[in-house]
């Protein structure tokens, strides 16, 4: 390694030299040598995390915040990434069998218990939006037909059995978007708050319903109201 002109070791590889560039920008110092200490150059829990998605973001890197701990200083993280980099591609979630009874997270079950005694509007998270133009409700329906298939925890149900709830995913391409003409209700905008609160505080059924609930209300050709609930 060659010192800097301020006696700081500078960087001997375009890792290092990039490394040392995050740390200069997340720190919000002029210089780093590859041997300084993040922390001692004022590094806190939240610079690592921010040091950690410039690295993946930039250089397609992955490091542990446990690393950051234990490879504080340019040289030795960039020596591990180095190591660690052989024959490793982006990191991926792999797919595992799943059992014939997928058990119940712990937050589901605290869900599955509430809605048995009084329902689920507790956990609603409901909001509504006013359109105004042109709008493809077959559009719109089927883009939120993708965000539902991709995503299964959108249609992930709630089975019981002796007692017992259980997970089940619901086959994809089967979540509907609701459409009611409410052209009465331009006239009518307590009467279409009215409807608006209704829709959101239905409750969901757990053991059959999608966990998103879309439902267009139709004032006329260029004018809607969304009522979506999660």
């Amino acid at each position: 390694a060659v010192p800097g002109e301020n006696g700081c070791m500078a960087p001997r590889s375009e890792l290092e030299k990039a490394l040392a560039d995050i740390w200069q920008e997340v720190l919000g110092v002029e210089q780093v040598g590859i041997r300084d200490n993040f922390f001692s150059l004022g590094g806190h829990s939240i610079s690592v995390m921010k040091m950690l998605s410039l690295l993946r973001q930039r250089l397609d890197r992955e490091a542990a915040v446990r690393d950051l701990f234990t490879l504080a200083t340019v040289e030795e993280l960039a020596a591990h990434l180095e190591k660690n980099r052989a024959g490793a591609g982006p990191l991926s979630i792999k797919g595992v069998s799943r059992p014939g009874k997928i058990p119940l997270s712990f937050s589901q079950e605290r869900l599955w218990f509430i809605h048995r005694l009084e329902g689920s509007v507790h956990y609603h998270i409901p909001w509504a939006l006013r359109l105004q133009g042109r709008f493809s409700t077959a559009a719109f329906e089927a883009a939120c037909r993708a965000v539902v298939d991709r995503h299964e925890v959108l249609r992930t149900v709630v089975e019981e059995e002796d007692g017992k709830g259980y997970q089940r995913v619901m086959e994809e391409g089967r979540w509907r978007m609701e459409l009611s003409n409410g052209a009465r209700y331009r006239e009518d905008p307590e009467g279409l708050m009215e409807l608006m609160i209704q829709l959101m505080d239905e409750p969901f059924d757990l053991s059959r319903d999608h966990m998103l609930r879309v439902h267009i209300i139709v004032l006329s050709e260029t004018e809607h109201v969304m009522v979506m609930t999660l």
